[in-house]
């Protein structure tokens, strides 16, 4: 609400051509005021890049056997640097058949995000409380390894 405000007082203020050159003397006024309000947001994070994950963990609760369960976690690099994924992994910490982590993208840039994905279905003998750790090693400036956790309890049908 602001910005319209003020936009509307810089307008007021500006001294237009008369004749034939309204349009493009609003339109460089637009540009004028839209280039002074656009600055790219200020990082969370100063001094490199800097991991941020949502969520940090996801619970399925209780799954049938043989359903496919799928877990996402947003990735941003809240730093003022580049921010390099070197891998992710899954380590399990209960249960079995880790399943692995598919990333839409290893380098992210100031403010951008990747998607982290796990999908996976229980079947067999598989059934019981499974519960993974996701590892995600980073050039983070401060911590190189951030850790994610899915967990979920299959029942046999």
């Amino acid at each position: 609400m602001l910005q319209i405000f003020s936009l509307r007082r810089f307008l007021s203020k500006l001294s237009l051509p008369a004749s034939g050159g309204l349009l493009a003397g609003l339109a460089l006024a637009l540009a004028a005021f839209l280039t002074g309000c656009s600055s790219a947001p200020e990082p969370a994070f100063r001094g490199g890049p800097r991991l941020s994950a949502e969520p940090a963990a996801v619970d399925f609760g209780t799954v049938a056997e043989g359903t496919q369960v799928k877990a996402n976690f947003t990735l941003t690099n809240v730093g003022d640097a580049t921010l390099a994924i070197e891998k992710a992994a899954t380590r399990v910490v209960e249960g079995c058949c880790p399943p692995t982590p598919q990333l839409s993208s290893q380098e992210l840039a100031p403010g951008k995000k990747a998607t982290l994905t796990l999908e996976f279905t229980m079947v067999g003998d598989m059934v019981g409380p499974h519960r993974f750790e996701v590892l995600v090693y980073s050039n983070d400036a401060v911590s190189s390894v951030a850790t994610l956790e899915v967990k979920g309890t299959y029942l046999s049908q």
